[in-house]
């Protein structure tokens, strides 16, 4: 399969050939995709950097096996090299003995189009669910650049009990 983008300004991606995007996804206002012989598409996804299956959020430890494999990993350590979709700095931080909870203070939270420019976040979160904990981001995060967030109601005692 071939897969091609094209940015304003740029000549766009041929992932055949290997050549990096110009101009970023962000200005993107075309995606070629064309199959030939057996090649079926089953899934396309667009949005976040960051989103696992739903179905695999309560377990932390699944989230990052899940992550790692897809990241700019080393291939040779089972990470997807210089295609990868993020780098492995961001993965979540894991709580308990299986590592099945999340921390409640999650430091490295990707960046979005709201973020401070060079910046990501700290979010307080949901030790069983690693959702926000309330749910607001504007209370839950605040800028790497200035985090000063202690999380403390996140904190859920009864884990590990």
């Amino acid at each position: 399969a071939v897969v091609s983008t094209q940015s304003t300004g740029s000549s766009g991606i041929n992932a055949e050939y290997g050549e990096r995007p110009k101009g970023g996804a962000r200005h993107a206002h075309k995606l070629q995709l064309r199959t030939t012989g057996s090649a079926v598409m089953d899934r396309f996804a667009f949005g976040r950097c960051i989103a696992w299956p739903e179905s695999i959020t309560n377990n932390c430890s699944a989230v990052n096996e899940w992550i790692f494999p897809r990241s700019k990993g080393a291939e040779d350590n089972g990470g997807a090299g210089v295609f990868g979709f993020t780098r492995t700095l961001w993965e979540v931080l894991c709580y308990g003995d299986e590592e099945t909870y999340y921390m409640p203070l999650q430091p490295k939270i990707h960046n979005d189009e709201y973020s401070d420019p060079q910046a990501a976040y700290c979010c307080c979160v949901n030790m069983k669910t690693g959702k926000l904990f309330t749910g607001d981001r504007n209370q839950d995060c605040q800028s790497t650049q200035h985090c000063m967030q202690t999380c403390r109601d996140a904190w859920d005692s009864t884990i590990g009990q």
